[in-house]
C-alpha cells in the first residue's frame, strides 16, 4: 500500500453579497428602510363586516395591518334579510322584515365596527353600507377604493354545504383583482 497523497483544503473565497435588512411585518415601519420591500406594503385595505365573531376577528387583523403599514382602512357591510318563519297551529307564517329595520340593523353593525376600529387605533377613512349581494358589494368597494387587500372572516360551513353553496369569501377571492385574506375565528 502506498502513501496517501496529501489533501489540500479548498481555499475559501470572499463573496460580496448584499444583505437586505430583516423584514418583520408585525413591526411598525419595518420595511420603510428597504426600498426592495416597499412593494409589499399595503396602502388601502377593505374589511368586510357582518357583525359575526369571524368578522370581528377580521376587523382586528385588518386594523393591525393598517397600523403596521399606515394604510387607509375602508369598511363595507351588506345587510341581508334573514327570513324567519314561525309555526302557528298547523300553518307556517313568514315574519316580514321591513327595509327600515334592515337599514337600522346595518347602521348599528357599522357603527359598532367604526367604534372598534377607532379603539384599535386605526380609524376608518370611510365606510359603505351596501344593499345587494354581499360579495358584489365587497368587490365594488375594493375597486372604488383601489384596494391592495380585502380582509374577510371565514364562516364555518360544513364540507358538504360549502361544496354546494359556496360562500361570500370564496366568491370574493375568485372575483378580486387584489390580494384577499380570509381570517379564521
Amino acid at each position: 500500500m502506498g502513501a496517501r497523497p496529501a489533501t489540500r483544503a479548498p481555499q475559501l473565497t470572499k463573496i460580496k453579497a448584499r444583505v437586505l435588512p430583516m423584514w418583520h411585518p408585525w413591526r411598525r415601519n419595518s420595511c420603510a428602510d428597504s426600498p426592495e420591500r416597499s412593494a409589499l406594503m399595503y396602502k388601502s385595505i377593505v374589511v368586510a363586516i357582518d357583525g359575526s365573531d369571524a368578522a370581528q376577528k377580521a376587523l382586528e387583523t385588518a386594523c393591525g395591518l393598517a397600523k403596521t403599514f399606515d394604510a387607509e382602512l375602508h369598511l363595507v357591510h351588506s345587510p341581508q334579510v334573514e327570513t324567519t318563519s314561525i309555526s302557528v297551529g298547523y300553518t307556517v307564517v313568514d315574519v316580514p322584515v321591513s327595509p327600515a329595520q334592515i337599514a337600522e340593523a346595518g347602521k348599528a353593525v357599522m357603527e359598532a365596527a367604526i367604534a372598534k376600529a377607532t379603539d384599535l387605533g386605526a380609524p376608518p377613512k370611510d365606510h359603505t353600507i351596501g344593499s345587494g349581494d354581499p360579495a358584489d358589494d365587497i368587490l365594488d368597494c375594493a375597486k372604488l377604493n383601489d384596494a391592495d387587500l380585502i380582509v374577510m372572516g371565514r364562516r364555518g360551513l360544513g364540507a358538504v354545504a360549502s361544496l354546494f353553496l359556496g360562500s361570500v369569501s370564496q366568491k370574493v377571492s375568485r372575483g378580486a383583482s387584489c390580494s384577499c385574506l380570509t381570517v379564521a375565528h
